[in-house]
């Protein structure tokens, strides 16, 4: 998500997209670009944030674009580029992959917004923190490759919740820390069990915690034998 403007830590709920029309516009001859505009909601419905999507609408060019919202808070995301079809079969398709991608961008969008409203540490249960815990971790293993704003941001979180249950000595969230900002594939799979054995603990089922800390304990060994000098 590439935010022209606005800031990823204070997200306003109130967003335009805009593409770059490249090529012949077909749909409006004197335009460089169309925009979108999406609203978030700020109260959830079923744990979730809605979204209100208005129609395109085609400008000259980017500044033209700023000067209609010069007087309007929201932020503004550049969609990339838009080439239009020459053949009108092949519209449809072409309709249905910018479509999913402009999907993409409001799912980004919502996922840094609503972290503003649901990220106090002290606020939380510690059931609570384990779940964030697990759901951010998984954030920031894809955002390697993804934007590295977002990441970070997930990652600011995620230190906050691992230096509030230091407290806690039945997680080993030391460790956990010293994994989760290592790329690889095994580093992807021990995060998903730390934080899977986490909350088996949290639950009391030391059954299942048992069998994950094997399972760590065996990868990290692994680690350590292609790595020797990673676990002294």
């Amino acid at each position: 998500m590439i935010l022209r403007r606005g800031f990823l830590e204070d997200l306003c709920g109130n967003a335009v997209v805009y593409w770059d029309v490249i090529g012949e516009n077909i749909i409006s001859p004197n335009s460089g670009i169309f925009a979108i505009n999406f609203t978030v909601s700020s109260i959830p419905l079923d744990n979730k944030l809605l979204t209100a999507t208005f129609p395109p609408i085609p400008f000259i060019d980017y500044n033209e674009l700023l000067d209609k919202l010069s007087n309007v808070q929201c932020d503004i995301i550049y969609g990339g580029e838009l080439e239009f079809p020459v053949e009108q079969d092949a519209f449809n398709q072409f309709y249905k992959s910018e479509f999913a991608k402009f999907n993409k961008v409001i799912e980004k969008y919502v996922d840094v917004y609503k972290e503003k409203f649901n990220f106090h540490v002290t606020r939380l249960s510690e059931q609570e923190k384990l779940n964030l815990l697990r759901d951010l971790s998984k954030k920031i293993r894809i955002g390697f490759s993804d934007d590295k704003k977002e990441n970070k941001l997930f990652s600011k979180r995620v230190i906050k919740i691992i230096n509030n249950l230091k407290d806690h000595s039945k997680y080993d969230v030391v460790k956990f820390r010293s994994i989760l900002f290592k790329p690889g594939i095994i580093e992807d799979e021990l995060v998903q069990l730390y934080t899977n054995q986490f909350l088996a603990i949290y639950h009391e089922n030391y059954e299942r915690a048992g069998v994950l800390k094997q399972k760590i304990s065996q990868l990290e060994h692994d680690l350590s034998q292609s790595d020797p000098y990673e676990y002294l």
